[in-house]
């Protein structure tokens, strides 16, 4: 039952691999559980009522699997002409998730998906996609699509990237970020959606986006706009930022502007690869700061320049763990 669990968990927060989907299709092949094959039904047909995901092709895959698992087929199944297309704040990114990899499964048998990845500790680095878009991608950040990437422009984001998106208006860009997505046909943006961010962040360069989520049907941005989503109030404020004054990481900087300490702390276990381990209820983290690090400072040099700037001080307990102190 964990197992399964566990296999359920990482589909809804988008983190499963090919494998964890294709084990999870094998228990639920073998399952007798119906509770779970419940599930499985639930999440394939939000996804398949919504406007995003392509009818013909998974409805293909969906007659496969009803006869494959057993399912009633004709309750289930959905018809094009009739179906209701839904508002994407009432779908979850995991059943998404959960169609587009079962799909590929069933029509590849190799990769569904092409993930691209900055892993904690390494600098941003910059890719080109298939399309010719540009993107960079932070530390500790995961970039997924499909291998037919060219036609279907759908990607998903874990943590935070810069994109310069090819211009198609016949292929809509779509990225899915912690239960939002965001569509374009070509213009520059960052998104920033790491998991244990209290925020997630849209910011627009050049052009305009649309970014769909459950709290408003649709939120159109334009030229320096930036949209906070915030995670745990469930609410959302839209303002006007300059880009070039926000967005230096993929410069090789890490920059901070009235930033609290707390989240300095993220930045550079991300950036660093380490923990920072402390009281938050004998250090002020609220404390805000506004600083320049360049990119290739060693961690030390920047600890020892917050020390200067706030009241704390650090031990090392070994080479991944730092104890931080109220000096």
């Amino acid at each position: 039952m964990k197992l399964i669990e566990d296999y359920k968990k990482k589909i809804e927060n988008g983190t499963a691999s090919e494998k964890e989907l294709q084990a999870f299709w094998e228990l639920l092949n073998d399952s007798k559980n119906e509770e779970l094959k419940e599930w499985f039904q639930q999440k394939w047909s939000t996804a398949m009522e919504s406007n995003i995901m392509e009818l013909p092709k998974q409805q293909l895959v969906w007659d496969k699997i009803t006869k494959e698992l057993g399912f009633a087929s004709e309750k289930k199944k959905l018809k094009s002409k009739t179906r209701k297309l839904i508002p994407y704040k009432y779908i979850a990114v995991a059943s998404i998730l959960l169609v587009l990899g079962i799909t590929y499964l069933f029509q590849n048998n190799a990769s569904a998906f092409v993930t691209l990845t900055v892993a904690k500790g390494e600098v941003a680095k910059m890719f080109v996609l298939p399309d010719s878009t540009k993107i960079w991608l932070n530390s500790a950040s995961t970039l997924s699509y499909q291998k037919n990437f060219t036609n279907h422009r759908n990607l998903i984001l874990q943590g935070e990237a810069y994109f310069e998106v090819y211009k198609n208006k016949t292929a809509p860009f779509k990225v899915n970020f912690c239960d939002n997505l965001l569509k374009v046909t070509g213009t520059k943006f960052n998104i920033s959606s790491y998991n244990n961010n209290d925020f997630t962040s849209v910011h627009v360069k050049e052009g305009s986006v649309e970014v769909y989520n459950k709290r408003v049907d649709t939120t159109f941005l334009t030229q320096n706009n930036l949209l906070l989503i915030d995670k745990l109030k469930n609410t959302q404020i839209k303002n006007s930022v300059d880009f070039n004054d926000s967005l230096l990481w993929n410069q090789e900087k890490l920059v901070f502007k009235k930033s609290k300490l707390a989240q300095v702390l993220k930045v550079l276990e991300r950036r660093y690869n380490v923990v920072f381990e402390y009281n938050s209820k004998k250090i002020n983290t609220s404390s805000l700061l506004t600083v320049q690090y360049n990119n290739t400072m060693t961690l030390e040099e920047i600890l020892k320049g917050l020390q200067i700037l706030t009241p704390i001080r650090y031990d090392k307990i070994d080479e991944k763990t730092i104890k931080i102190y109220q000096n």
